[in-house]
Formats: structure tokens, C-alpha cells, sequence
């Protein structure tokens, strides 16, 4: 993809994000506009304190500045964390979902957001046990295409 079109991609994103915060009745900080704006530019899972690297040309910012930016981004549902990675990444499409997978490949570290086809089933079994949920998240771990391409490849190089 060309860089004008990622920075493009990226704008469009930020805002939308403006834009849901005004609907929201939330504040927009200039350090969550970065933080988003960082994650974005990623295009895959980004860890805090990379992003705090990232975050100005001349030093870090407080990794406490990032996770709270991070945990707000999270709460209406822009940025998603990847514990399994102790990661972040841009939401699908940047919407707020009622539950979403990730497939995390244990080779490259690339994951891939999908929607969870039935986060109701999920939803009935915990009221039925009195439990409330807020987000549901599955991470699936395995190899993705291209990792699980090479491995065949080297396997009948061997052969």
C-alpha cells in the first residue's frame, strides 16, 4: 500500500475518532490523538511501550500517559489489547463490537481481528451463572498463511 494512501487511511480514522469522541461528550486530548494516531500507523500490534518511544521526536512520553490514552481508546472501542501479546491494535473497521477473535500466529506475531459469530451464546451461558459481561475477547493462537506455508516449504526441502 502506498504511504499516501496509509496516511490517508490513518486521517480518515482520526476523524472519525474525533468525531465519535464529540458524540460521546468525551475529551480528546492531544496525548489519546497521538496514542490513536500511533496505533493507527502501526497497522498491526503495537506494544505501549513502543508506542511511548514513537510517541514525541526528541524523548519518551510516561508510559502511564500511554496506557491511559490506551485504556481510553479501549473503552469505546477503537483499540483493542491483545493480552496474549501484552499488545494494542486499531479495531476492525473502527468499530466498537459486542465480541471479537483474534488469530495470533506464534511465528510472526501477526494477528488478525474477526467478528465472534454467536458472542449471544456466550452472553446466555454467563447470565445464566449471574455474571455480567462487558467485552468478550477470544485470542486463538496458531500459524498464520504465510507461516504455515514456509513451514511446509522447509518440510519437503528436508524430504
Amino acid at each position: 500500500m502506498a504511504r499516501e494512501s496509509v496516511d490517508m487511511e490513518v486521517e480518515a480514522r482520526l476523524t472519525q475518532a474525533r468525531q465519535l469522541c464529540v458524540r460521546l461528550g468525551v475529551r480528546l486530548s492531544t496525548q489519546r490523538l497521538r496514542t490513536l494516531e500511533l496505533v493507527l500507523q502501526a497497522r498491526g500490534p503495537v506494544k505501549a511501550y513502543d508506542i511511548a518511544k514513537r510517541f514525541y521526536s526528541h524523548r519518551r512520553a510516561s508510559a502511564i500517559t500511554i496506557y491511559r490514552a490506551l485504556r481510553f481508546w479501549e473503552e469505546i472501542g477503537l483499540v483493542r489489547r491483545i493480552k496474549s501479546l501484552n499488545a494494542f491494535v486499531a479495531a476492525l473497521n473502527g468499530e466498537a463490537a459486542s465480541g471479537f477473535a483474534f488469530l495470533v500466529c506464534g511465528e510472526c506475531g501477526e494477528s488478525t481481528e474477526i467478528p465472534l459469530s454467536s458472542p449471544a451464546e456466550v452472553a446466555a451461558a454467563a447470565s445464566g451463572l449471574g455474571f455480567e459481561i462487558d467485552r468478550l475477547t477470544l485470542e486463538a493462537g496458531g500459524r498464520c498463511r504465510r507461516c504455515a506455508s514456509r513451514i511446509v516449504v522447509v518440510n519437503e526441502v528436508e524430504a
